[in-house]
């Protein structure tokens, strides 16, 4: 595949060779990644099924490097590691839970319940019963990730919320002491989803494993799906700029650089109509990239995934960016509210130069998956029950349609019922 590099991105134009090539492996970024460890994943879920607690502490030691001797913890230390962090850092972490739950409550959608001819009809929400929520191993701005994910659980009312994670710091501690988190399973990848799914002797079986808890999780989430709920399948962090001005050269680098600086694994992608904007947003990177702390993180994730893709045309920079389908996009374009009513397949996105990515409902479908499932809100912490009952005036205009209906489907039990309800004397009531 042929590209060229200008500095830290790799740099495809459309119509030139290797471009369809790398617009195609985009489209496949993410079952391409978790198909290269399902049958490692499938290993590690069928042991931890059949073998419990030792298989859980055995790859436990294996893949995180530690067996830890208890591996849930109901009892832990968030308040004081909320006394630990600076006062502005928790204020902000409350800032930013508060936004996020006054978003979610005004989805949350009241029961439906209404009556036509003489027919109720009404759909109920309820609460799961317990959430596991995972941790993202070795990432930048996991405690906003914990609260991202976790915040729907919160506002759903799920009384027992277990976060997932196998190394600790304050800011994670603080967050789960935030969210109402009831306790810790401490360790993480497939081994942790598979106790979670199915059970063990420590570790209780979850109603939904939500979260992005790294590759292997993210594949044994996709295999549990079934005996247990899932919010998506999670990845790496990932950002589409759409640009079209150099003047915005500075806020580019920067909303790149905001997800580089996350992980190594992370997809960097700008899009734009004009080689001079690449020059002047490389100068940029450049510039911006030698004071990061996390500079060695955010180089990688850019040499080896960031990619910058040419198209000289609006219309067809639209068309790709819904082929890419973004769990994040940037619109720093004119008219950016005409291209968000335009595109369908993504995440999150904002526009202005003002704004950045919020995080508001849940973890954003990352490899693709805005294609055909968007961010979770509460969807993933509800049951919804749906009931009805019929009045004797609704079951009289109805049974004719019914019984024409049941018998032309070869249901004769079904018809049956209809004329022995018919028959009753409820159904005769004025």
């Amino acid at each position: 595949m042929s590209s060229a590099r200008r500095g830290l991105l790799a740099v495809f134009e459309q119509g030139k060779a290797g471009f369809e090539d790398v617009v195609e492996g985009l489209e496949g970024r993410g079952m391409a990644r978790l198909e290269a460890v399902e049958p490692a994943a499938r290993q590690i879920l069928a042991d931890v099924r059949y073998g419990g607690d030792p298989m859980v502490r055995r790859y436990a030691e294996r893949m995180d490097g530690r067996a830890p001797s208890v591996l849930l913890e109901r009892q832990f230390d968030g308040e004081g590691a909320v006394q630990r962090l600076p006062p502005g850092v928790v204020a902000e972490l409350k800032a930013v839970l508060g936004r996020q739950q006054r978003f979610l409550q005004r989805q949350r959608e009241s029961e439906a319940r209404y009556e036509e001819g003489g027919l109720l009809l009404g759909q109920r929400a309820r609460p799961l019963r317990r959430v596991a929520l995972l941790a993202p191993p070795g990432r930048a701005g996991r405690a906003s990730c914990v609260l991202q994910a976790g915040v729907g659980a919160r506002v759903a009312g799920v009384p027992d919320l277990l976060l997932v994670v196998a190394d600790l710091d304050d800011l994670v501690l603080a967050a789960a002491h935030l969210l109402g988190v009831t306790g810790l399973v401490r360790v993480g990848g497939a081994q942790a989803v598979a106790a979670l799914a199915f059970g063990t002797q420590s570790i209780p079986r979850a109603d939904a494993i939500v979260g992005d808890g790294g590759l292997y999780a993210s594949c044994a989430k996709r295999l549990v799906y079934g005996h247990v709920q899932v919010d998506g399948l999670g990845g790496p962090p990932e950002v589409l700029v759409l640009a079209d001005s150099v003047q915005r050269a500075p806020q580019i680098a920067a909303e790149l650089l905001g997800v580089a600086e996350q992980e190594e694994d992370a997809l960097p992608l700008l899009l734009v109509p004009d080689v001079r904007i690449l020059v002047a947003v490389e100068q940029e990177l450049a510039r911006l990239l030698a004071g990061l702390p996390r500079r060695a993180i955010a180089a990688a994730a850019l040499e080896r995934q960031g990619k910058a893709l040419l198209v000289r045309q609006r219309e067809q920079m639209l068309e790709l960016a819904e082929r890419i389908a973004p769990a994040q996009l940037a619109l720093l374009v004119e008219r950016p509210e005409d291209a968000l009513d335009r595109l369908r397949s993504l995440g999150e996105a904002w526009w202005g130069p003002l704004s950045s990515g919020g995080g508001w409902g849940g973890v954003p479908p990352a490899g693709g998956a805005a294609r055909f499932r968007g961010v979770p809100g509460l969807e993933p912490f509800l049951t919804r029950a749906c009931y009805s009952r019929v009045s004797a005036a609704s079951l009289r205009a109805q049974a004719d349609g019914a019984l024409a209906l049941a018998r032309a489907e070869g249901r004769e039990a079904l018809a049956r019922g209809v004329e022995l309800r018919r028959g009753l004397p409820e159904a005769k009531e004025r």
